[in-house]
């Protein structure tokens, strides 16, 4: 009786501890989102008023910025879904080029003109679940573009196979995390 108390007392913490952390990311989601939403609005809503006095070439732009926004909201939902399969038992283990995983992941976020990637070769083939293993990349490369320096971001991908274990680093010339930060970073979704 006390070991199956015990027991149910684990999975009870368990189950609230996953409860706090859906919360966490449905508000994160929503806010994220809530963003694009409203400047898609604004955009449309210049878009729509007859008595705008904006030309041909202001509203292509305007176009072009709903579609560049419509396409950055379906990029979060994808890494969303992506983020909510990763913790989901049962994803295939399999060997996984990690080279090729960099390159994909270098292709989704689709860095701009002065940031530069580089992925020190060779990299290790792993034995892992691709899904969450591409997650952490993606979060690691996305944080080092996001808050980068004025004058572009230089980020470095490195790794060291130990036999048993393989060290990845990702290291950029970012402004680092200030002080009092640490913590925050580990809480989900937050950089």
């Amino acid at each position: 009786l006390i070991i199956e108390q015990a027991r149910l007392a684990r999975a009870l913490a368990e189950v609230e501890r996953s409860n706090l952390a859906l919360d966490e990311f449905a508000h994160v989601v929503s806010h994220d989102l809530k963003a694009p939403v409203r400047a898609i609005r604004e955009y449309a809503g210049f878009l729509l008023d007859p008595g705008s006095a904006s030309t041909p070439d202001e509203r292509a732009g305007d176009l072009l910025r709903i579609q560049q926004l419509a396409t950055r909201m379906r990029r979060m939902i994808d890494a969303a879904l992506d983020y909510a399969r990763a913790g989901q038992a049962g994803e295939r283990v399999e060997a996984i080029d990690t080279a090729g995983v960099m390159e994909d992941v270098d292709e989704f976020l689709a860095p701009a003109p002065g940031v530069t990637i580089r992925v020190d070769k060779p990299l290790p083939i792993i034995v892992t679940e691709r899904t969450p293993f591409e997650q952490v990349f993606r979060n690691l490369l996305s944080n080092a573009i996001s808050h980068r320096r004025t004058d572009g971001a230089h980020v470095t991908i490195a790794a060291r196979d130990e036999g048993d274990v393989c060290e990845f680093t990702v290291a950029d010339n970012g402004p680092g995390i200030p002080e009092g930060q640490e913590d925050r970073i580990w809480r989900l979704f937050h950089t």
